[in-house]
């Protein structure tokens, strides 16, 4: 929750569910790194994260180290496809398409899909935000956008 309460700095987009307007910020016990952000914010934490100026070596090290977790393969509900995907320091790696792997995070709420995905060298990044379709998960979404995104 901001400083002022649930309300959203302006400007900001208007967010619906089922014609409900959730743009406001509302506590989720998931959610507790939740953020409210611009794509540009975002975009720079990425860079900053992915250039190792945010953690101490040995933590830096673990944002790319995905444990050998038995089981993990078969976690299609938040990963992306038939592989390990979440990495000892928190982010999801997706391979793209080149074979080359992709490192990031989404998060969503009511209303909103978001997140960033970086090849780890940032030579390709992307930061989306989405309403949801309502239908369920929107992985293939997210999946499609980062895929045509990060495409070489």
């Amino acid at each position: 929750m901001g400083v002022g309460g649930p309300a959203i700095p302006t400007p900001h987009a208007q967010v619906y569910v089922n014609g409900d307007d959730v743009t406001e910020q509302s506590p989720y016990p998931w959610a507790e790194g939740g953020i409210i952000s611009t794509a540009a914010d975002l975009d720079r934490f990425l860079v900053a994260l992915f250039q190792g100026r945010l953690l101490p070596r040995a933590r830096q090290r673990l944002l790319f180290e995905v444990p050998s977790v038995p089981g993990a393969v078969t976690n299609t509900k938040y990963c992306f496809g038939t592989e390990s995907c979440f990495s000892a320091g928190g982010l999801m790696r997706y391979r793209l398409p080149s074979g080359e792997h992709a490192w990031g995070k989404t998060g969503s709420r009511p209303g909103w899909d978001n997140g960033f995905f970086a090849t780890r060298d940032l030579r390709h990044r992307v930061v989306y935000s989405l309403n949801p379709t309502g239908r369920g998960s929107d992985l293939d979404h997210v999946k499609a956008i980062v895929g045509a995104a990060l495409a070489d």
